[in-house]
């Protein structure tokens, strides 16, 4: 498979720097949450929505759990080693997550504006 082009890695990096300004999580909360630990909440998201399973495991200092989705044998899923495919769907889930939950995209505020 073809790697993610830097233009899918920019579309991505805007989209969750998006929602990362304007969405708080969990809901009901005000704590925004900066790129890096939403990319781990959608990655996590989209992994499961295609049937890849994640790992939890005791933490090595025996407080809690950690986990967010990685895959221990192969660690945290990592933005560059996304192929082009796979980043248009994350880039895509991404976007109908925050629509749904009232984020407006930079890139659409832009097209309205032109087309004002």
């Amino acid at each position: 498979m073809r790697r993610a082009t830097p233009e899918q890695h920019g579309a991505l990096q805007a989209v969750l720097e998006d929602i990362a300004r304007q969405l708080p999580w969990p809901p009901g909360s005000t704590d925004l949450h900066g790129v890096p630990t939403w990319w781990e909440l959608l990655i996590a998201a989209f992994d499961r929505l295609q049937k890849r399973e994640a790992v939890l495991l005791p933490a090595i200092d025996g407080e809690g759990f950690d986990g967010n989705g990685m895959d221990f044998v192969r660690g945290p899923r990592r933005r560059r080693n996304v192929n082009s495919v796979e980043i248009s769907e994350i880039i895509e889930y991404a976007r109908a997550f925050g629509v749904e939950r009232g984020v407006v995209f930079r890139e659409f505020e832009q097209k309205e504006r032109r087309a004002a």
